[in-house]
């Protein structure tokens, strides 16, 4: 599925910088509407700094007055009180200029973001259709970061640029990297397994230094600011959104749960989340049993592979995944969409086209809410089950896996 440089690659990397730029265009017009995130982590490094309470809305408001809030339904502050310090340059700057440049940082970090993938995991610039993979898939995800106003980007950057310090040998610089990620937004520290399933010397060390230097960043802040970590751990679980905005897992296993009718709401709770371990162990037993089998039947593991698959599992077994999220699993689609011959790669690119449209058909009721709430979350199902199918017969591959840049 790749092709050589031509009219129809040119057109198509011309119709994805249209559609990339016009949101981008919106959100930089529009400092009422959009950044809606963002705006809730500015005002709480304000109320921060400033000696209040960042994590109660009438603090940020007071310390923040310039800060729009039309639709008076400002969102929590879910992120630990040291994670704060990261705004504090731009809760410096005035309003509108800080909301500027969030939306430039973010740029530059979605171009390191796709160099480092580019470099060291999948190199795509060749493929006509790969830009409408990378805006489309998975129900836009870049999108969804660029108008929220979500750090989410950078921890994204963060997390692939941890990954390829652990292909190039730096397992220290990966363990630094994932802890500084995972204080951030928590589930990626589930990658701190990841260094186990590769070659090399000093593996436990490496996963065992990432889980240390995450637990040392949690109790830092809890050390530093008791109550507004406990306010925080509140905020954090009291947190139970559903459907398009976190077609994870769990969140369907809750809405399925939910819908069965249980009386007592209590059960329903722990009946969620033992159904959610059960999926979960079972998605883990049966990767575990796939990787296994590829080491078996490869002499050499293409460890980028491994690393590939492992962001499919995470997106099954997160309990959070929310809709920025899923730009983990891009590479890992481009990657089977473009190695690849058989047919299901070709029907997977248009099923993740048509899914988007489906969810907007006119349907009513439970089946209606299913659809539009987790069709993302088939589409990360399939993604893994197609890795798996992968693995299992890296022999078909249409070419073998480039070396590794060490820089």
């Amino acid at each position: 599925m790749t092709f050589s440089k031509g009219p129809l690659q040119r057109n198509s990397r011309t119709l994805a910088w249209v559609l990339l730029v016009a949101p981008i265009v919106w959100v930089a017009l529009d400092r009422t509407k959009a950044q809606w995130d963002f705006k809730v982590y500015f005002a709480g490094a304000r109320a921060l700094h400033a000696g209040l309470d960042p994590y109660l809305a009438a603090d940020r408001h007071a310390a923040a007055p310039d800060v729009p809030d039309p639709s008076g339904d400002e969102l929590p502050l879910v992120y630990a009180p040291l994670t704060l310090y990261l705004f504090s340059p731009l809760a410096l700057l005035p309003w509108p200029i800080a909301y500027q440049a969030w939306l430039l940082l973010k740029l530059a970090a979605l171009w390191a973001l796709a160099r480092v993938v580019r470099r060291h995991f999948v190199d795509w610039g060749r493929d006509w259709w790969a830009p409408f993979v990378v805006l489309a898939a998975f129900g836009a995800p870049l999108h969804a970061d660029l108008v929220s106003g979500n750090p989410a980007l950078f921890a994204e950057l963060g997390l692939w640029w941890a990954f390829s310090r652990l292909l190039t040998g730096r397992r220290w610089q990966f363990s630094a990297a994932l802890s500084v990620v995972a204080a951030l937004k928590i589930a990626p520290i589930l990658f701190a397994g990841l260094p186990l399933l590769l070659k090399g010397r000093h593996r436990a060390l490496t996963a065992a230094g990432a889980v240390a230097g995450f637990l040392g960043l949690m109790l830092l802040g809890r050390a530093l600011f008791p109550h507004f970590f406990d306010e925080y751990q509140a905020f954090a679980a009291a947190v139970d959104e559903r459907g398009a905005n976190n077609p994870s897992t769990l969140a369907l296993v809750k809405d399925l749960v939910d819908d069965l009718g249980w009386p007592w709401r209590p059960v329903a709770a722990w009946v969620s989340w033992a159904a959610f371990a059960a999926v979960a162990a079972a998605v883990l037993a049966a990767s575990a049993a796939s990787l296994r089998r590829y080491r078996q039947g490869t002499a050499v593991a293409d460890e980028r592979l491994l690393v590939l698959f492992s962001c499919t599992v995470f997106a099954l077994v997160a309990p959070r995944l929310k809709n920025y999220g899923c730009v983990v699993l891009l590479p890992p689609t481009l990657y089977l969409l473009q190695h690849c011959r058989r047919r299901g790669w070709v029907g997977l690119l248009l099923g993740i086209s048509v899914l988007p449209v489906l969810a907007t058909l006119p349907v009513t009721g439970t089946f209606a809410r299913y659809l539009h709430g987790y069709w993302v979350w088939l589409g990360v199902a399939v993604v893994w089950w197609l890795f798996r199918v992968e693995l299992l017969h890296p022999a078909r591959a249409d070419q073998p896996a480039p070396a590794v840049e060490a820089g």
